[in-house]
């Protein structure tokens, strides 16, 4: 897990812990940043699985004080909040109260948006970005459609993870062929109106990502595992099909079809079948609806290639239970990387984990080396050139398949509040820290009055 370098947490005094790693951890300290500090007390004589009736005390700028189980959350300032004069916090938690309201559907969500019951949305969708905030509101200047700055995160928003613990999917040419029949143009125009642009690499929109060729860093890296990569790793640039976008690549089709008879299949009455005569079965599973916007084109264009490909709709439940007996054969899955990578590269493709994260099963020593070369690494030059050859390594052996690259956090809003003049390469956007109420931009909106139960 992402803590699962620490070895042991000893009190040394009320107001220090001393923590034991059992590794160089100087890249993985900030994660403590993110790991919240509990009283003991409250939490000694409760079992973690069962929900929670009231809340737990805090020690952050605010407090949750309201809770309607499944409605909403409510969290109020703390007045006498520790580090409120601290440097690195001024201008910031302006907010007397937030309150996160929980819709089961992301439409009755937006339609409470347009009638002002809630003050900002994040907007996922490209066709509602696109289409639904047309609307006399917005032409007045009181719904903005804006950005927060994401510099946090590279990669994509999904990856397609193939479970290479399954045949056929242990095979190289097979998991290409998978990937040349992904017609992901045709997505971008037909599904999400040209909006979006395609990942190129697992760390997308960052140093980390790899292109070209290899340089000299990353050749001696990759050099002792140059019997076990793809030789074109090292001779060729990775890069994806380009297609005309009309939703039936022929070429892409093309080339999955002579990989697959590489790989000992051929196509009898329609259905692709293995040299046993049994037929090329894949099963996608998913549990949320929006999956399937995602795959049913690339079904269709297996279904030309003779594959029998099928979503497969279970519960929340099902799913994490088939995910964690490693139960599928192709999933989505979020694929969204820490700027600097750090504690997820170990999970998430490392051969020694068997956690949720390392959805393809990956067991590879060339991936193996690169993650801990990455981890291990004590100057920026080496850091990058291992991640840079860990994402080579991963792209060319087409075990998962980035899809569109994670971009800038889309928000819709009403225009009531004051946000920071912050250059365009801010690392991460304040938000909703930084942000104010602003009365007069407010009182000239004349926005609804909300009553709060």
């Amino acid at each position: 897990g992402a803590l699962g370098w620490i070895t042991d947490v000893n009190i040394v005094n009320p107001l220090t812990v001393e923590i034991r790693a059992d590794s160089d951890v100087a890249k993985q300290l900030f994660i403590l940043g993110y790991t919240p500090i509990v009283p003991a007390h409250y939490w000694r004589d409760r079992d973690v699985r069962e929900p929670l009736t009231t809340p737990p005390p805090q020690s952050g700028p605010y407090r949750l004080t309201r809770v309607s189980q499944g409605r909403y959350l409510t969290y109020e300032r703390v007045p006498d909040y520790w580090g409120r004069d601290l440097p690195v916090n001024r201008g910031k938690f302006n907010f007397d109260t937030i309150r996160y309201e929980r819709y089961l559907d992301a439409t009755v969500a937006r339609e409470a948006l347009r009638a002002g019951l809630l003050d900002v949305w994040t907007e996922t969708d490209s066709r509602h970005w696109l289409k639904s905030y047309d609307v006399p509101a917005r032409d007045q200047g009181w719904l903005v459609l804006g950005t927060l700055a994401s510099g946090n995160q590279s990669g994509s928003r999904y990856r397609l993870a193939l479970n290479t613990r399954r045949q056929p999917f242990d095979d190289l040419r097979v998991r290409e062929a998978l990937f040349s029949a992904l017609d992901f143009e045709w997505q971008i125009r037909a599904l999400h109106g040209g909006e979006l642009t395609r990942a190129a690499s697992f760390f997308a929109d960052s140093m980390f990502a790899s292109s070209g060729l290899p340089g000299e860093a990353e050749k001696t890296l990759l050099e002792p595992h140059r019997a076990h990569l793809p030789a074109k790793l090292f001779t060729h640039p990775f890069s994806l099909p380009s297609t005309d976008g009309v939703g039936v690549d022929r070429d892409g089709l093309s080339r999955a079809s002579a990989l697959l008879a590489q790989a000992g299949y051929r196509v009898v009455d329609g259905v692709m079948v293995n040299d046993a005569g049994e037929p090329f079965v894949i099963e996608f599973l998913s549990f949320l609806r929006d999956d399937q916007r995602i795959l049913l084109p690339y079904v269709h264009s297996l279904s030309i290639l003779g594959i029998e490909a099928n979503i497969r709709m279970i519960d929340r439940t099902g799913y994490y239970n088939r995910r964690r007996n490693a139960d599928y054969d192709a999933v989505l899955v979020g694929g969204g990387i820490e700027v600097p990578p750090s504690w997820e590269l170990r999970p998430s493709f490392h051969s020694s984990s068997t956690l949720y994260l390392n959805a393809s099963g990956l067991n590879d020593p060339a991936v193996d080396a690169m993650v801990e070369a990455a981890l291990s690494a004590t100057h920026l030059d080496e850091f990058v050139s291992a991640c840079r050859a860990l994402d080579r390594v991963l792209l060319w052996n087409y075990y998962q398949f980035p899809l569109d690259a994670l971009g800038d956090t889309r928000i819709v809003y009403w225009n009531k509040f004051g946000r920071p003049d912050l250059p365009e390469e801010m690392y991460v956007a304040p938000f909703p820290d930084g942000w104010w109420f602003d009365k007069e931009t407010a009182a000239r909106m004349g926005s609804p009055k909300v009553t709060i139960p």
